[in-house]
């Protein structure tokens, strides 16, 4: 017991671009562009306020930062994101602190990862 393993968590991310897509047939390649940039904006801020809630033990204000978190994530092609939120919603409803925070900590991992992967996208293209 000589050494310490430092954990070191990531979280690999995919963009459903089908999503995104669908999203510049419908409203124009413009309409999707300012679109996405709106949620992402949202996202962030939901992030924010989800940790915060975290953080001082508000789990209602974190269950509902978290469902909101999941129809925005869709939109924008953000699965494993919308997926995890909704995880995160659900326990906070629960009685379990230690699983509330596991995923916090994860969901926070996954929305970086998802924003950097619709960050590098740049505008989209279709």
């Amino acid at each position: 017991m000589d050494e310490v393993a430092t954990l070191m968590p990531s979280e690999v991310v995919c963009l459903e671009m089908e999503q995104i897509v669908r999203l510049a047939d419908q409203i124009g390649v413009l309409g999707a562009d300012r679109a996405a940039s709106a949620s992402v904006e949202e996202i962030v801020e939901r992030l924010c306020i989800a940790e915060a809630a975290w953080a001082s033990g508000e789990f209602a204000r974190l269950a509902e930062a978290s469902k909101s978190l999941v129809g925005i994530a869709e939109d924008v092609g953000m699965r494993t994101l919308s997926d995890v939120a909704r995880e995160v919603a659900s326990a906070a409803c629960g009685n379990d602190p230690v699983a509330v925070a596991a995923l916090v900590a994860r969901q926070s991992r996954v929305g970086e990862a998802s924003l950097a992967a619709i960050w590098n996208l740049g505008s989209i293209r279709v």
